[in-house]
């Protein structure tokens, strides 16, 4: 499947952020945050992140039923459906998020609020799949945390 996907020119295994509305909704209701991963099409640090980090952790299920993710390519010419439904191109909503570099990886909530600290950049590291999958965790217990029913004494 992934050769015929690769053979079609299609080379990433994450959804393309075409209806970020939409996606806040489904997000919601599998109770889980949004990673918007900021990609450039010439980023060759974004291909070596792929290949080394997000790819593999994708194909593993690691992070099917932590996250729903979806990426946004900034130099993508075709505009998307932000949070609230406005049409605006990549390069704006990449700006909109001060996303200066790619990769970075934004972790949000369903009204695309930040929960945590972005990760910007890649550096090959023995730990870089463990930070992305300890950001992932943090970012899930920062919105359970976020939406929690307040409790009265």
């Amino acid at each position: 499947m992934l050769f015929a996907l690769i053979f079609a020119g299609v080379t990433s295994l994450v959804a393309p952020a075409k209806d970020l509305q939409q996606a806040a909704r489904l997000a919601s209701d599998l109770e889980v945050p949004i990673v918007l991963y900021v990609s450039r099409s010439d980023c060759s640090f974004c291909r070596r992140f792929e290949e080394d980090v997000l790819f593999p952790i994708i194909r593993s299920g690691e992070i099917d039923r932590k996250v729903l993710l979806r990426e946004l390519e900034w130099d993508r010419s075709a505009p998307l459906d932000d949070f609230t439904g406005t049409r605006v191109s990549a390069e704006a909503l990449a700006r909109r998020y001060d996303a200066k570099l790619t990769p970075t990886l934004l972790f949000l909530d369903h009204h695309g609020n930040e929960l945590i600290s972005r990760m910007t950049g890649y550096r090959e590291s023995d730990y870089a799949s463990y930070n992305l999958e300890a950001a992932i965790d943090l970012a899930f217990q920062r919105m359970v945390q976020d939406n929690a029913p307040e409790t009265r004494q």
